[in-house]
Protein backbone atom coordinates (compact mmCIF):
# COMPACT_ATOMS: atom_id res chain seq x y z
CA UNK A 1 0.00 0.00 0.00
CA UNK A 2 1.08 3.44 -0.71
CA UNK A 3 -0.05 6.81 -0.02
CA UNK A 4 -1.14 9.17 -2.82
CA UNK A 5 0.66 12.81 -2.61
CA UNK A 6 -1.67 14.67 -3.90
CA UNK A 7 -4.99 13.06 -2.60
CA UNK A 8 -3.77 11.46 0.48
CA UNK A 9 -5.38 8.30 -0.04
CA UNK A 10 -3.95 4.93 0.65
CA UNK A 11 -3.75 2.86 -2.88
CA UNK A 12 -2.46 -0.38 -4.19
CA UNK A 13 0.49 -0.46 -5.24
CA UNK A 14 -0.75 -1.40 -8.71
CA UNK A 15 -2.10 2.31 -8.73
CA UNK A 16 0.50 4.16 -8.77
CA UNK A 17 3.12 4.67 -12.00
CA UNK A 18 6.39 2.97 -11.15
CA UNK A 19 8.65 5.70 -9.34
CA UNK A 20 5.53 8.10 -8.89
CA UNK A 21 4.63 9.73 -5.62
CA UNK A 22 0.85 10.78 -7.56
CA UNK A 23 -1.60 7.75 -7.58
CA UNK A 24 -2.42 7.20 -11.46
CA UNK A 25 -6.02 8.39 -11.18
CA UNK A 26 -4.07 11.78 -10.16
CA UNK A 27 -1.45 11.91 -12.55
CA UNK A 28 -4.00 11.28 -15.79
CA UNK A 29 -6.12 14.52 -13.95
CA UNK A 30 -2.53 16.03 -13.69
CA UNK A 31 -2.10 16.04 -17.24
CA UNK A 32 -5.49 16.30 -18.63
CA UNK A 33 -5.36 19.93 -16.83
CA UNK A 34 -1.59 20.78 -18.09
CA UNK A 35 -2.76 19.76 -21.72
CA UNK A 36 -6.06 22.28 -21.83
CA UNK A 37 -4.15 25.15 -20.24
CA UNK A 38 -1.51 24.29 -22.89
CA UNK A 39 -2.77 23.21 -26.14
CA UNK A 40 -0.02 24.38 -28.43
CA UNK A 41 2.69 22.78 -26.04
CA UNK A 42 0.56 19.54 -26.01
CA UNK A 43 0.04 19.14 -29.90
CA UNK A 44 3.85 19.66 -30.09
CA UNK A 45 4.84 17.27 -27.63
CA UNK A 46 2.14 14.66 -29.90
CA UNK A 47 3.61 15.34 -33.12
CA UNK A 48 7.38 14.97 -31.63
CA UNK A 49 6.36 11.57 -29.72
CA UNK A 50 4.45 10.51 -33.22
CA UNK A 51 7.80 10.87 -35.06
CA UNK A 52 9.51 9.25 -32.86
CA UNK A 53 7.56 6.22 -32.75
CA UNK A 54 5.63 5.98 -35.42
CA UNK A 55 5.14 2.45 -35.39
CA UNK A 56 3.17 2.95 -32.09
CA UNK A 57 0.96 5.44 -32.84
CA UNK A 58 0.24 3.23 -36.59
CA UNK A 59 -0.76 0.74 -34.58
CA UNK A 60 -2.96 2.66 -32.21
CA UNK A 61 -4.92 3.95 -35.02
CA UNK A 62 -5.43 0.78 -36.76
CA UNK A 63 -6.75 -0.66 -33.08
CA UNK A 64 -9.25 1.99 -33.39
CA UNK A 65 -10.41 1.73 -36.93
CA UNK A 66 -10.74 -1.82 -36.78
CA UNK A 67 -12.81 -1.41 -32.89
CA UNK A 68 -14.89 1.62 -34.06
CA UNK A 69 -15.64 0.45 -37.77
CA UNK A 70 -15.87 -3.37 -37.36
CA UNK A 71 -16.04 -3.85 -33.90
CA UNK A 72 -12.80 -6.13 -33.63
CA UNK A 73 -9.82 -6.81 -32.24
CA UNK A 74 -6.36 -7.06 -33.94
CA UNK A 75 -5.97 -9.92 -32.18
CA UNK A 76 -9.52 -11.23 -33.85
CA UNK A 77 -8.15 -9.39 -37.62
CA UNK A 78 -4.75 -11.76 -37.65
CA UNK A 79 -7.09 -14.71 -36.51
CA UNK A 80 -9.17 -14.40 -39.71
CA UNK A 81 -6.06 -13.35 -41.52
CA UNK A 82 -4.59 -16.95 -40.19
CA UNK A 83 -7.75 -18.87 -41.01
CA UNK A 84 -7.57 -17.16 -44.37
CA UNK A 85 -4.05 -18.57 -44.87
CA UNK A 86 -3.06 -15.09 -45.44
CA UNK A 87 -4.48 -15.03 -48.78
CA UNK A 88 -7.51 -12.48 -50.06
CA UNK A 89 -10.89 -14.31 -49.74
CA UNK A 90 -11.37 -13.87 -52.86
CA UNK A 91 -8.40 -13.45 -55.39
CA UNK A 92 -6.60 -15.79 -53.33
CA UNK A 93 -3.56 -13.84 -53.77
CA UNK A 94 -1.05 -13.69 -50.74
CA UNK A 95 -0.92 -10.31 -48.57
CA UNK A 96 2.74 -10.53 -49.03
CA UNK A 97 1.71 -9.01 -52.73
CA UNK A 98 0.18 -6.13 -51.58
CA UNK A 99 1.00 -2.52 -50.42
CA UNK A 100 -1.93 -2.63 -47.54
CA UNK A 101 -3.18 -4.54 -45.07
CA UNK A 102 -6.60 -7.20 -46.56
CA UNK A 103 -9.75 -5.01 -45.64
CA UNK A 104 -13.01 -6.16 -43.57
CA UNK A 105 -15.33 -7.48 -45.66
CA UNK A 106 -18.55 -7.12 -44.21
CA UNK A 107 -22.45 -7.43 -44.91
CA UNK A 108 -24.15 -3.65 -45.57
CA UNK A 109 -27.89 -2.81 -45.31
CA UNK A 110 -30.36 -3.41 -42.69
CA UNK A 111 -31.34 -7.40 -43.01
CA UNK A 112 -31.10 -9.94 -40.68
CA UNK A 113 -26.85 -10.45 -41.96
CA UNK A 114 -26.60 -6.58 -41.41
CA UNK A 115 -22.83 -6.09 -40.03
CA UNK A 116 -21.66 -9.53 -40.40
CA UNK A 117 -18.37 -9.89 -41.08
CA UNK A 118 -17.73 -12.30 -44.53
CA UNK A 119 -13.95 -11.88 -44.30
CA UNK A 120 -10.73 -10.47 -45.57
CA UNK A 121 -10.06 -9.08 -48.96
CA UNK A 122 -7.72 -6.76 -50.96
CA UNK A 123 -8.48 -3.62 -51.88
CA UNK A 124 -9.18 -4.57 -55.63
CA UNK A 125 -11.55 -7.23 -54.65
CA UNK A 126 -13.13 -5.32 -52.36
CA UNK A 127 -13.85 -2.38 -54.47
CA UNK A 128 -13.84 -3.59 -57.59
CA UNK A 129 -15.55 -7.07 -57.13
CA UNK A 130 -17.20 -7.96 -54.45
CA UNK A 131 -17.99 -4.08 -53.33
CA UNK A 132 -20.11 -2.79 -55.77
CA UNK A 133 -21.95 -6.17 -56.88
CA UNK A 134 -23.66 -7.36 -53.44
CA UNK A 135 -25.60 -10.23 -55.15
CA UNK A 136 -24.47 -13.44 -55.28
CA UNK A 137 -26.31 -14.45 -58.29
CA UNK A 138 -24.93 -11.28 -60.56
CA UNK A 139 -21.58 -12.47 -59.59
CA UNK A 140 -21.97 -16.58 -60.36
CA UNK A 141 -23.46 -14.90 -63.96
CA UNK A 142 -20.61 -12.65 -63.73
CA UNK A 143 -18.40 -15.84 -63.62
CA UNK A 144 -20.14 -18.02 -66.39
CA UNK A 145 -19.69 -14.78 -68.76
CA UNK A 146 -16.17 -14.57 -68.05
CA UNK A 147 -15.52 -18.72 -68.46
CA UNK A 148 -18.22 -19.29 -71.23
CA UNK A 149 -17.46 -19.38 -75.14
CA UNK A 150 -16.02 -16.67 -77.03
CA UNK A 151 -18.15 -14.80 -80.38
CA UNK A 152 -15.56 -15.78 -82.46
CA UNK A 153 -15.11 -12.27 -83.55
CA UNK A 154 -11.59 -10.73 -82.34
CA UNK A 155 -10.40 -6.96 -81.94
CA UNK A 156 -8.04 -6.17 -84.71
CA UNK A 157 -4.47 -5.97 -84.22
CA UNK A 158 -3.43 -2.49 -83.79
CA UNK A 159 -0.30 -1.60 -86.22
CA UNK A 160 2.07 0.53 -84.15
CA UNK A 161 2.12 4.45 -85.93
CA UNK A 162 5.18 5.87 -85.92
CA UNK A 163 6.15 8.19 -83.82
CA UNK A 164 6.13 12.12 -84.83
CA UNK A 165 9.57 14.14 -84.48
CA UNK A 166 9.83 17.06 -82.98
CA UNK A 167 10.92 19.91 -85.17
CA UNK A 168 13.74 21.87 -84.41
CA UNK A 169 13.75 25.48 -84.10
CA UNK A 170 16.85 27.15 -85.35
Amino acid sequence: MKICSKCKENKKQSQFYRSHSECKKCSIADVKEWTRKNPEKAALNVKKSKQRNPEKYADIGRRRNLKANFGITIEQYDELLERQNHLCAVCKKHTSSFKMRLAVDHEHGSGPQAGAIRGLLCSYCNRAVVGRHKDPELLRSAARYLEGPFTGLFVPKRSKKPAKRKSRKG
